[in-house]
């Protein structure tokens, strides 16, 4: 379920033409919230209210229906009509009458009406584009294959879950101080494009790394959609800060142990469009995420700056005025 509302809100905030459905979605959900749930309500409360000394119903619990059909839905039989005062102050539940008035409920017209006319419309869209992301998969080639498992065996490179991790190369020398002691290490959390295989940027991102910056290249698996709903969102750089922080602090262990590891955003195409929507959400926070390392010795942070590669026109009209609105370095 929450891997449906996240590609409903990826293909919404992109195609214009979803508001009409996301719309009847949501009458839909009011409607069922307003008929549905109360009467499943009064029947859970109805089954333990005090009842009368009538006679309990004989009904065929081996699945077959009983020769009325009021007898079917029924805990008490046509013959036990007459009221009495009640014996008990609570009734012994019957779980299998309130399962069948339940699923009469739930298998009511009322429920129909909301599946048909304000659920599968978004239903069908969402199968409709999922099938075109699958299709549109794209697989890393060989020789990008080949740099990613060169540079683990030399170190320069990790492997893990949610993201590819480059190194630079350790040149103490060039290690910049930034304040009260502690080494610069500029990095860059990058991105994919729609439907790329994130180890496809194994070149760019090697190259990168060599010029002093470390480069986390994302894993949106198994989608591939560079979406705040579909693991782009602010609180996985967050995420990111902490894990892929440690990797980098761990990799200069030797060197220092007093590290700021400042990550700047960047993305190809879809993930450049959804940097830029990560960089506007944490804007509005009254200061950048950060993430304490290695017993108050080194920080993990979000940088300032971002880089985006061919976003298109996805980008006019979404997102700050960078020239306006760009942070203080």
């Amino acid at each position: 379920m929450r891997l449906l509302k996240g590609l409903v809100k990826c293909f919404s905030s992109y195609d214009p033409s979803w508001s009409q459905p996301l719309e009847l979605m949501s009458s839909g959900v009011k409607i069922g919230l307003t008929m549905l749930a109360p009467t499943i309500a009064i029947i859970l409360i109805g089954s333990i209210l005090p009842s009368s000394t009538m006679t309990p119903a004989s009904i065929n619990y081996d699945g077959l229906l009983s020769s009325s059909l009021v007898d079917s839905f029924s805990p008490y039989t046509s013959q036990a009509a007459h009221i009495a005062l009640p014996t008990s102050s609570i009734s012994k539940i019957d779980i299998s009458y309130i399962r069948r008035l339940c699923t009469l409920s739930i298998l009511s017209p009322v429920t129909f009406d909301i599946l048909i006319r304000h659920f599968l419309p978004i239903i069908r869209m969402t199968l409709s584009r999922l099938v075109v992301v699958l299709m549109s998969r794209k697989s890393a080639d060989d020789s990008a294959k080949a740099i990613i498992s060169q540079r683990v065996r030399s170190g320069r490179a990790k492997r893990r879950r949610g993201y590819d991790l480059y190194f630079p190369p350790k040149q103490v020398d060039k290690l910049k101080i930034k304040q009260r002691g502690k080494v610069l290490i500029p990095s860059l959390i990058f991105f994919p494009g729609f439907g790329i295989d994130h180890a496809a940027y194994s070149d760019v991102a090697a190259r990168i790394s060599d010029c002093g910056i470390a480069v986390a290249v994302i894993s949106l698996e198994p989608l591939r959609l560079a979406h705040k709903a579909l693991g782009g969102g602010i609180d996985d750089i967050r995420r990111l800060l902490r894990v892929a922080g440690k990797d980098v602090s761990k990799y200069y262990k030797h060197e220092t142990s007093s590290l700021i590891v400042e990550w700047n955003l960047g993305g190809h195409s879809m993930g450049a469009y959804n940097a830029l929507q990560a960089w506007a959400a944490s804007d509005d926070e009254s200061e950048l995420p950060s993430v304490i390392l290695k017993k108050k010795k080194s920080v993990s942070r979000m940088g300032s700056d971002i880089i985006v590669w061919a976003a298109g026109n996805l980008v006019d009209g979404v997102v700050p005025n960078l020239r306006i609105n760009r942070r203080p370095p």
